[in-house]
C-alpha cells in the first residue's frame, strides 16, 4: 500500500458517512412531513423545512415566488 492508496480509502470513508448522514436526514425530514401532515390536517401549502420554511427555496425575487405559490394554493387570509 502505497501513499495513494491510503488517500482512497480515507475519501471513501468520508463517503460513506456522507451517505448515511444523508439518508438519514432523507428519512427524518420525510417522517416529519408525514407526521405533520397527518396528525394536524393542515391545509395543501407549499413544502418547507423545519425551523426554515420556504425561505431556501426562495429566489432572487422572492416576491414573484410567493406570487407563484398563492396562485397555486390560494391567499393567505
Amino acid at each position: 500500500m502505497n501513499l495513494n492508496d491510503l488517500r482512497r480509502l480515507k475519501i471513501a470513508d468520508h463517503l460513506d458517512i456522507v451517505g448515511v448522514v444523508l439518508a438519514t436526514l432523507i428519512v427524518i425530514v420525510s417522517f416529519y412531513k408525514w407526521y405533520s401532515h397527518r396528525r394536524y390536517k393542515l391545509p395543501p401549502g407549499p413544502w418547507g423545512l423545519p425551523f426554515l420554511g420556504y425561505f431556501p427555496f426562495l429566489s432572487k425575487h422572492p416576491f414573484k415566488d410567493l406570487r407563484k405559490v398563492a396562485e397555486k394554493y390560494g391567499n393567505i387570509f
